[in-house]
């Protein structure tokens, strides 16, 4: 990451004549001793065949009211209390440095855009190009660097008079192949202003490259063409990460429609802020559009301070794990071939996973002709003559703002715990694990297979002798093995004796 030299505090001098309007799995180390079971390794051969260990069935809990998490619709932004460079209006570039600027050209069509090369030669250089702009004109520039940690370029737009209307000054901070994130901005002239000549304008802040060029992305779009989530809460342009709309994140899926890329280089940026008190360490976010022209979101985090240093997080299957902070979401376009008359609406939807509150067993089933055995005189035992596959079933849910949900997508894990064995050393007969995800309605089917039974305690019969174990079958949640529920259980074996 390389840090500015200087600070240039840049505004936007310029008054809008437009009405704002926003309307916005884990893996359980199964070497270790779960701790989730309860008294599991406390071993008591005091118990008798009259013991208090039954299989318990429990049904669905009358006393969890479990709900589907609720949706909110975002129409309108709130506006960030972070701290950004303050503007300096009236920062001015002199004229007579730009007279060996280049003149972009202007084709007849929705959208204007255009691409080029060009270097600058010497730290501290500059490259201006103009531009002639009508009144409700949004002119968009995009700067991509070269990938060099050793140069650090700016962008603004500046108006006839050299004076800066809109910047964008991040850090250096390379991404792998991908690089430093591109700069961008962009500027809408006055409804009602003349047609005059802005400029372009590139600066080094550190470094330079005769060999590695630079390259300059530009458009242009009539102020109809654009969608009301254009202008931060601010009134600037939201194609600068220091100007995202935030979208506030509680326990609810948030979504936020009816916005659109309208051009082949429109970047929207939103910022959400995690909190350190919170119900949630996963956002799933589902990005969509019905137009051809395709589109992204890419996440990032500000490593630096007001310049903002942008480091890509990855996601996962379009999942982010997030801790307390702050959160960039940059939305650009996808798309090869950027088609001008086919600009449709995206719909950007954030939900977050709450952490399991609870899981409960509500049933036991072996594959023995019946999954258990009453015996006259004592509790129900559970019955095996052999290592037989056991399914554990389950609910885990979730609670947030007083009330209980569904946990859908969970993963959990079921054990299977022979006490004895543990205490023989002999993990390989002490445990066994089976893995599951729940469902949409939070329920689980996890299997299990027991293994030998010892003999902890034996009953003798006339003919036979009736060897038993207490053991233990519980479930967790996989990623938060302390959210757990276990059931204490027989395992039997019979020995003919004539």
């Amino acid at each position: 990451m390389r840090h500015k030299r200087k600070l240039i505090c840049l505004g936007i001098a310029v008054s809008m004549l437009l009405s704002s309007g926003l309307s916005v799995q884990a893996n359980q180390d199964h070497n270790m001793v779960p701790v989730l079971l309860k008294d599991a390794l406390s071993l008591d051969t005091s118990q008798d065949d009259n013991g208090d260990l039954p299989i318990q069935y429990v049904g669905s809990p009358d006393d969890i009211e479990l709900l589907q998490q609720d949706q909110e619709v975002i129409t309108d932004f709130m506006q960030s209390d972070e701290e950004v460079a303050p503007p300096k209006i009236g920062n001015q570039v002199d004229l007579a440095e730009l007279d060996g600027s280049r003149s972009l050209s202007q084709a007849r069509r929705s959208v204007i855009d255009g691409s080029f090369d060009d270097y600058i030669e010497t730290e501290g250089g500059y490259k201006a190009y103009s531009i002639s702009l009508p009144g409700g004109a949004y002119l968009q520039a995009q700067l991509d660097l070269p990938n060099n940690a050793d140069i650090d370029y700016d962008l603004f737009i500046l108006d006839k008079n050299g004076v800066v209307v809109a910047y964008s000054q991040y850090g250096t901070y390379l991404n792998g192949s991908e690089g430093t994130v591109s700069e961008s901005t962009g500027y809408i002239t006055s409804i009602n202003a003349p047609t005059e000549t802005y400029y372009i304008y590139i600066e080094s802040v550190a470094g330079s490259s005769i060999t590695q060029p630079f390259t300059i992305h530009y458009s242009l779009s009539a102020l109809a063409e654009i969608d009301a989530f254009e202008l931060s809460a601010l009134g600037r342009s939201t194609d600068n990460s220091t100007e995202a709309n935030v979208i506030p994140i509680s326990y609810n899926t948030v979504t936020i429609p009816n916005s659109s890329l309208h051009s082949p280089i429109d970047n929207d940026w939103y910022m959400i802020e995690v909190p350190s008190s919170r119900d949630y360490d996963k956002l799933v976010m589902n990005l969509s559009t019905v137009s051809s022209n395709s589109c992204k979101f890419d996440v990032f985090i500000n490593v630096g301070g007001t310049y903002h240093f942008l480091k890509k997080v990855n996601t996962s299957q379009n999942v982010l794990t997030v801790t307390a902070g702050t959160y960039y979401i940059r939305v650009s376009n996808a798309s090869s071939g950027f088609d001008s008359g086919d600009i449709q609406n995206y719909t950007l939807t954030i939900s977050p996973v709450l952490r399991p509150a609870g899981i409960i067993i509500t049933g036991l089933v072996g594959s023995e002709s019946s999954p258990y055995v009453a015996y006259p005189g004592f509790d129900v035992r559970f019955r095996s003559e052999q290592s037989r596959p056991v399914q554990i079933s389950g609910i885990v849910y979730s609670q947030a703002g007083g009330n209980q949900y569904y946990s859908a997508n969970t993963a959990v894990t079921g054990v299977y715990f022979n006490p004895y064995w543990y205490s023989q050393g002999n993990d390989y007969l002490a445990f066994s694990y089976g893995e599951a995800v729940t469902n949409a309605s939070g329920q689980f089917t996890v299997t299990v297979l027991p293994k030998s039974v010892y003999g902890m305690y034996a009953e003798y019969h006339m003919m036979s002798i009736q060897y038993r174990d207490s053991v233990e079958f519980a479930a967790q949640v996989t990623e938060y093995p302390n959210v757990m529920d276990s059931e204490i259980a027989w395992l039997m074996r019979s020995v003919y004796t004539g």
